[in-house]
């Protein structure tokens, strides 16, 4: 059983952060992060070419932290990129590196990244993803044919709360449940009242969520999400506070902790997305006592 999957049987918060792969194989930067997170996280989750940009592979770099850390990771695996043979194929691969943690994502257009004339594959969307892992735990490819040996795999999938209208995320949210997904993991969260709405509501699922959690750089950021990131919005009040501070880095991680005290009724825990903040979370961890 994975570290991740045991700590929230527990009941106890679990704590992951996100791992941004690298776009080369200097890995200097990337062993930085873990050293001074390793003794505050659970498991380190590590991005799949994330915003459709050609980087090492999540598979790769999580083998790689695994066998050099002794930490646990999660292995985040996108659609965009893979075909369903090849998507099973990396699935039995991490199972057989030890990795024990799987997060699926449908992942960004190319359109949007670094190679904007490469082809999307697409063969699989998210929930049919989870349909075919939760074969590959019982014993069969997408196909129906027997394998030798079961992949252990903690499954999870990822949610947005901010997202309006709520309604059709919440009827996706149970797909993917129905569909295998054991725990979710959320985009980050800059407005409470929208989460803990979303949380009253998923709560019929009875399912462990952990609540991203953003330090937010500076104020021109702010807008930039507000601009260019489709289903977030940091509220003008977090704004107006952030660009009225004497001390601006005490009050983003003061922020954080008020937002991460508000949500600890309701989630199993918190998935950190620091954007080069990292030496921020173990204040903000001791701080909020999770």
């Amino acid at each position: 059983m994975s570290i991740l999957k045991e700590i929230i049987l527990s009941g106890k918060k679990v704590l992951t952060a996100e791992l941004f792969a690298p776009k080369g194989i200097d890995m200097t930067l990337i062993s930085k992060k873990v050293e001074l997170l390793k003794h505050y996280i659970h498991a380190f989750n590590v991005t799949d070419n994330q915003r459709a940009t050609m980087r090492v592979s999540s598979l790769g770099l999580c083998a790689w932290i695994q066998n050099n850390f002794n930490v646990e990771t999660v292995f985040q695996l996108n659609c965009r990129d893979r075909n369903r043979i090849a998507l099973q194929s990396d699935l039995l691969a991490a199972s057989l590196l030890g990795i024990k943690n799987v997060l699926v994502i449908t992942g960004d257009h190319p359109s949007v990244g670094d190679h904007d004339f490469a082809k999307a594959v697409y063969d699989m969307d998210s929930v049919q993803l989870l349909h075919t892992i939760s074969g590959l735990k019982k014993g069969v490819d997408f196909s129906g044919n027997e394998l030798k040996g079961n992949p252990d795999i903690f499954v999870g999938a990822t949610a947005n709360p901010a997202a309006r209208p709520l309604r059709p995320h919440l009827i996706k949210f149970g797909k993917k449940v129905h569909a295998g997904a054991e725990f979710f993991q959320t985009q980050v969260v800059f407005d409470t009242d929208k989460y803990i709405e979303f949380a009253k509501q998923a709560n019929e699922y009875n399912i462990p969520i952990i609540a991203g959690i953003s330090l937010i750089k500076n104020v021109k950021f702010a807008h930039f999400i507000n601009k260019s990131v489709p289903g977030l919005n940091v509220p003008e009040e977090t704004i107006k506070r952030l660009s009225q501070s004497e001390d601006y880095k005490e009050e983003r991680v003061k922020i954080a902790c008020e937002i991460i005290e508000k949500l600890k009724p309701y989630v199993a825990g918190f998935h950190f997305m620091a954007f080069g903040l990292e030496r921020e979370i173990p204040q903000i961890i001791e701080k909020t006592k999770i």
